[in-house]
């Protein structure tokens, strides 16, 4: 025994031995396995470059590292056989001595399995069918499970970002749609003069869209009569001091803190905006702060923009809907200049004061109806998403959204043109559905790659995709109807490919997700594309 601990200390450990005899033995049964089996020597040649010659030494070094330490497969770099190696990749041409140097010996079967393999899966294994994988060049059909992304552990919200007219809304209607069908409930805050999306969700079920237009109003988004004096109180807190310019630590805005107190709102019996205003009202004869806010409210509540808040004759906003749809075009909104301005925000028109608050107001609302039953799939939707995160209090609820949405089975749908409009690093991060429709300007191509996969954006052949590759226009300015949709898509497991979107087969479905039905009706290749 001591005899052969010397002889391994000298020639080799002893483990070492039984590892080659294992190996040789392991050989010699995959020879014998078969009459036909061949023996095959085969030299592996990995070729690494750079843009300069010590980025490709780095880049060679790393690969060497990484199959060493994680595969178990030594790469040699043999000095003065660069230039023979990179000629014998090329098919035809004769075997140096130095590829015969690095042979590896193995079987034909072991040889054939170690044939490369890669993925062009996309998307989920099951959900709605909302794209189809333009990947290879067999189109696949690429499903998104936003309930099973939630259950799973992953925030299942999904961003789009690219130029008008390269098919953001289609996308956005097509997903909203199949959360519809499939039992699921949406809010969207629409801003277009077109409406759009109230069109859309009054084509899938009549019965069960509401749609809240803030100039010529239905309903009542008066926050008391919404959600009762006790819980809507301190959402009507929140929307008075935006529209009246209160701060929270004022004289007015303590006295209003007071007055819609949980408990004392609902013993006052403050169950409506004009409730409100009669309190202060009455509390103005004697009180120079609360006649001031009486005031305030009343230059609100005469004028018609105000009736979405003080005309009790409008009903409450159904909760209970399965499809609602906020529709503000014609609120005029600040800039972001004037709502970084101090100065400038304190000479805001009473339109645009009242645009800046009734969109935190929208925001807050979502929130409270998506996050109201966790086990039911709720999403709060936003096209052109800057109008809604321009206000700090319209950033703070997206963010919540990304970040607790999750927990409440609240997965965001958001598109915009720049990405960046998704909120800061972090927040954009927790997007994990990530989906790039055509950007012609290079610039703006670049920050939606960047948002897309980190280091995309340096690619030139990435930005000429976006740029040119994604439902190009033709010679008379129309994206022809086998290119319409096309998009890159990074599914939520990181994985990423090119998708082109399905339009529902249904003819009024397909309609109210192409256009508006009451102006244009879709080609045939439309609604079969």
């Amino acid at each position: 025994m001591d005899q052969q601990e010397g002889t391994a200390a000298i020639t080799g450990s002893g483990g070492d031995l039984d590892i080659t005899a294992r190996d040789l033995s392991e050989w010699h049964q995959a020879l014998g396995a078969s009459d036909r089996e061949v023996e095959i020597q085969a030299t592996f040649i990995v070729a690494v470059a750079g843009a300069t010659a010590d980025e490709a030494t780095e880049r060679a070094q790393f690969t060497k590292k990484f199959f060493s330490d994680n595969l178990e497969f030594q790469f040699d770099i043999p000095i003065g056989g660069q230039e023979k190696l990179w000629w014998a990749m090329w098919p035809g041409h004769p075997s140096e001595r130095i590829v015969k140097e690095f042979a590896e010996l193995t079987t034909g079967t072991q040889f054939a399995s170690l044939a490369p393999l890669t993925s062009t899966d996309l998307g989920d294994g099951s959900g709605l069918l909302f794209a189809d994988n333009l990947t290879t060049g067999v189109p696949l059909p690429c499903l998104l499970d936003l309930w099973g992304q939630i259950t799973g552990d992953v925030s299942g919200s999904i961003g789009i970002a690219g130029e008008p007219g390269g098919g953001k809304s289609v996308a956005m209607k097509i997903i909203l749609g199949a959360v519809h069908d499939r039992g699921g409930r949406f809010i969207v805050i629409d801003r277009t003069d077109a409406k759009e999306y109230g069109i859309f969700a009054e084509s899938i079920d009549p019965s069960q869209a509401t749609i809240v237009d803030l100039v010529d109003p239905k309903w009542s988004l008066d926050p008391l009569r919404i959600f009762g004096a006790k819980a809507g109180a301190s959402q009507m807190l929140t929307l008075c001091s935006a529209l009246l310019g209160v701060k929270a630590r004022s004289a007015a805005g303590v006295m209003l803190a007071d007055v819609l107190n949980e408990r004392k709102a609902e013993n006052a019996g403050l169950t409506n905006a004009h409730a409100l205003l009669a309190r202060l009202t009455e509390l103005g004869q004697k009180d120079e702060t609360a006649r001031e806010l009486a005031g305030l409210m009343n230059l609100y509540a005469d004028t018609e923009y105000g009736a979405v808040l003080f005309d009790n004759d409008l009903p409450p906003l159904n909760l209970a809907s399965r499809g609602i749809v906020f529709l503000t075009h014609g609120v005029a909104l600040p800039t972001k200049e004037e709502i970084d301005n101090a100065a400038m925000f304190d000479q805001l028109g009473l339109d645009k004061l009242f645009g800046h608050a009734m969109y935190a107001l929208l925001t807050r609302i979502a929130r409270e109806i998506c996050f109201r039953d966790p086990n039911e799939l709720a999403v709060f939707a936003a096209d052109e998403l800057a109008h809604v995160t321009a206000s700090p209090q319209g950033l703070a609820e997206i963010n919540r959204f990304l970040r607790d949405g999750r927990k409440h089975g609240a997965p965001v749908l958001v598109a915009s043109q720049d990405a960046r409009d998704f909120g800061d690093e972090v927040t954009r991060s927790l997007i994990k559905n990530r989906i790039l429709t055509r950007q012609t300007d290079p610039l703006a191509a670049e920050s939606n790659l960047e948002w897309f996969q980190k280091g995309f954006s340096k690619i030139p052949a990435n930005v000429q995709t976006v740029t040119e590759g994604l439902s190009p226009l033709g010679a008379d300015n129309k994206v022809p109807v086998e290119r319409r949709g096309e998009a890159l898509f990074r599914d939520a497991r990181g994985r990423m490919g090119k998708i082109r979107t399905r339009v529902s087969r249904r003819p009024d479905r397909a309609a109210a997700t192409l256009s508006t039905p009451k102006t244009v009706k879709p080609s045939a290749e439309q609604v079969t594309s």
